[in-house]
Formats: structure tokens, sequence, C-alpha cells
């Protein structure tokens, strides 16, 4: 299969099991800072709010802190603390957003097996 249209059969697929799923609820710029501070903390450098802020090519603060607040309400992100200091709080990825990488994860070897690489 050309490269291309691999690509975009996989991004078919993708979309797919976002509209199956809850994330269908989610727009891309949610999506999106959901992806970054999903791959901060699996590389065990959990993003801070400040930090996500800071995201400009997504939005302005304001829009990303509600985007942020709309992440935690429906289950995909919370904030922590370190024990020794409080004020800081970081963000991680609840189990129903690691629940769907997994199955984008599972869908894209899946895709891959398919296309014989």
């Amino acid at each position: 299969m050309e490269s291309t249209q691999f690509y975009l059969r996989l991004k078919h697929l993708i979309h797919s099991l976002d509209e199956k799923e809850e994330l269908a609820e989610l727009d891309l710029v949610s999506l999106r800072m959901l992806e970054i501070l999903t791959l901060h903390h699996i590389e065990n450098k959990p993003m801070t709010v400040t930090e996500v802020m800071a995201l400009q090519t997504l939005g302005s603060p304001a829009t990303l802190h509600r985007k942020l607040d709309g992440l935690r309400d429906a289950g995909y992100v919370e904030s922590f603390s370190l024990p020794n200091d409080k004020r800081t709080k970081y963000l991680k990825p609840c189990a129903k957003a690691m629940k769907h990488f997994s199955a984008l994860s599972d869908l894209v070897a899946h895709s891959l097996q398919t296309a014989g690489r």
C-alpha cells in the first residue's frame, strides 16, 4: 500500500475509533493537549498547569485553561502535587485517556500487520 494511502487509512480508522469512544466529545485542541501532556507523562516529565498554559501554538492561555478544565471534568486528566511542594500542580492522564491511547496502539499494530509492514 502506498505510504500516503496507508497514512490516510490509518487516520480514517483513528477518527472512527474516536467517534465510537467518548473522545468524540473533545475538540482537536483538547485532543492535542491530551496527547502532549500524556507524552510528557510517559517520559516521566509531567507538565505543570503553567507549562500547559504556555502551549501558545494551541491557543491563548484562556482557551487552554478552558480546554484543560474540560479534560478534567470529562475524566481524562487529573492534577497532583509533589509531597515537598504543594503549590505546583502537575498533570497526568487518567485511566480513561490511557485506555484510548492503548486502543490507538492496537489499531496501529493491526494496521501495520494488515499492510504487511
